[in-house]
């Protein structure tokens, strides 16, 4: 009976251990609260009543306007900039500081809130810290260092709108309020899920849009249309969409103040809203270069793609796939019109077609974000791998440039490799059999800031060798083997694996051919120290 007695206890007490271990948050900015972003039509200064929440009471807030910096001007929302709400730990001891009851650490963290441009680069910090209150599935209030009530809409709203909620709570006081708050969390999570739709979460290049003749005109929903004549897609102005180089579009759901009879209603919120859906050109480091339309009418939605007018005017057809003007592509529409939000985000062939765009766009291997524990310098034995032999990479240490230079890896810098079109016909380069043009690339290895920003390229060019399970090797200029792990790992690490292929000497060998499938190795990398 004791050792039943004793069993039990020390079950309760690991499941406890276990229970407060998850409750441990490393990286407090990761959380729900704190990576949502918040554009111009999601962030007002309002009317409030009563002035301050009460839990579980009606709270009106009306009167919506732009919204304030902590001094008191206007927000510079430039081309397409946002809002964050950023927790640092607050060293002056602030009465409105938050108690870091997650991590007990005894901390207090302010929440400060930073203004970014599109591609994630600090314009400017517009309040150091806020008092946060009204929290509920709406929303919340940000208080701007004391001075202006900031109201922060969950949803995207006009400035007709009247909004009204119960908060759950009236004011924050401890870091658990903010990031598990359920009611909260729910909505901000559905709110994200839009964005992060594969539909307006896509990044489509200049093989995959496309100005076409149509047969039908308009598409009829399960019946056969054709799509031929591609050339060059326009701009709402006529004018060819200036692709240059490494730059895409996205397309955007955004309020319509207008009421335009081609804006959908927004029935994921219900808020009674109605959106837009512009579409903009980003250089590669997501910097925003122009608006192609600021709206368009959607249709055609099927397993090849959809076709998006641009503002009433000129029919894009975006490609699921990448294809060239000779193509002439077929299906059967599943709809033929779109009305409502939903449609785009929750609809089966647009979730499924876009999943499709993501490989062949931007294949997994150029895809992948290599951070500091998935690069490193290694011993090898053999040198050269042999397919289906063991190879062995020990000795790991932190890898080089091409001029023999360790990578400064700064603060979230990442790798990325790159796809180039090689003149100088080098032994090393790649044939491009995935688009046939006769072509050959290089493949270099370029350096980025967390925000996208080239740093430098590490590499013009390299010899992929060693392709498999646990990752590959890549041959800075001839001169360093470097090798990329699948995941996060630390110095001490031995790889012993059999390669499913020596040599890349094509395209198709990188996009489709390989066994390995890389990620960011985030997942690994939490558990290493710096």
């Amino acid at each position: 009976m004791k050792s039943v007695k004793f069993l039990f206890v020390f079950s309760f007490l690991a499941i406890s251990a276990l229970i407060a271990k998850s409750q441990v948050v490393s990286d407090i900015n990761e959380t729900t609260f704190f990576k949502a972003k918040y554009r111009k039509d999601k962030v007002w200064d309002v009317q409030r009543s009563p002035a301050y929440p009460i839990a579980a009471q009606d709270w009106t807030l009306s009167g919506l306007k732009g919204a304030f910096d902590a001094n008191g001007g206007a927000i510079d929302w430039g081309q397409d900039r946002y809002l964050m709400l950023v927790a640092e730990i607050d060293n002056t001891n602030n009465a409105n500081s938050l108690v870091d009851d997650v991590n007990k650490s005894g901390a207090k963290y302010n929440v400060s809130l930073q203004l970014f441009e599109s591609n994630g680069t600090l314009v400017k910090i517009l309040s150091k810290w806020g008092k946060i209150a009204g929290i509920g599935d709406k929303g919340f209030l940000y208080e701007e260092q004391g001075f202006y009530g900031t109201f922060f809409s969950v949803a995207a709203v006009p400035s007709s709108t009247v909004i009204k909620y119960k908060p759950s709570l009236a004011v924050i006081s401890k870091l658990s309020e903010l990031i598990n708050s359920s009611d909260l969390t729910r909505s901000l999570e559905k709110a994200n899920s839009i964005s992060e739709s594969p539909f307006f979460s896509n990044k489509y290049t200049k093989e995959n849009v496309w100005d076409v003749q149509r047969s039908p005109a308009y598409p009829i929903a399960g019946q056969e249309w054709t799509l031929s004549g591609l050339k060059g897609s326009l701009d709402a102005s006529g004018a060819n969409v200036d692709w240059a180089v490494g730059r895409y579009v996205m397309l955007v759901a955004e309020v319509d103040n207008t009421n335009g009879v081609n804006s959908l209603i927004d029935d994921i919120n219900n808020n009674g809203t109605k959106l837009n859906v512009s579409l903009k050109l980003y250089e590669s480091n997501g910097t925003l270069v122009k608006v192609v339309s600021k709206w368009g009418k959607i249709y055609g939605i099927g397993p090849e793609g959809f076709m998006y007018e641009v503002e009433g005017r000129f029919g894009t057809f975006f490609s699921v796939a990448k294809v060239t003007p000779s193509t002439v592509v077929k299906y059967k529409p599943t709809q033929a019109a779109v009305n409502k939000l939903s449609e785009l985000t929750k609809g089966l062939n647009v979730v499924k077609g876009s999943e499709v765009v993501k490989v062949i766009v931007t294949p997994s291997f150029f895809a992948t974000k290599y951070s500091k524990y998935t690069v490193w310098d290694v011993q090898r034995s053999p040198a050269l791998p042999m397919v289906g032999r063991e190879w062995k990479l020990s000795g790991l240490k932190a890898p080089f440039d091409a001029s023999g230079a360790a990578i400064d890896w700064g603060t979230g810098r990442y790798l990325m490799f790159v796809a180039e079109v090689d003149n100088s016909n080098g032994v090393n380069s790649l044939v491009d059999d995935v688009k046939n043009n006769g072509q050959k690339q290089n493949i270099s290895l370029k350096l980025y800031e967390s925000n996208g920003a080239l740093v430098k390229v590490v590499s013009k060019w390299g010899k992929i060798i060693g392709m498999g399970s646990q990752g590959f090797m890549y041959e800075v200029e001839g001169k360093f083997g470097t090798f990329f792990s699948v995941t996060a790992v630390g110095p001490t690490n031995i790889f012993i694996y059999k390669p499913s292929l020596a040599v890349a000497t094509k395209m198709s060998e990188l996009e489709k051919g390989s066994s390995v499938k890389p990620n960011s190795g985030k997942r690994g990398s939490e558990s290493l120290e710096e």
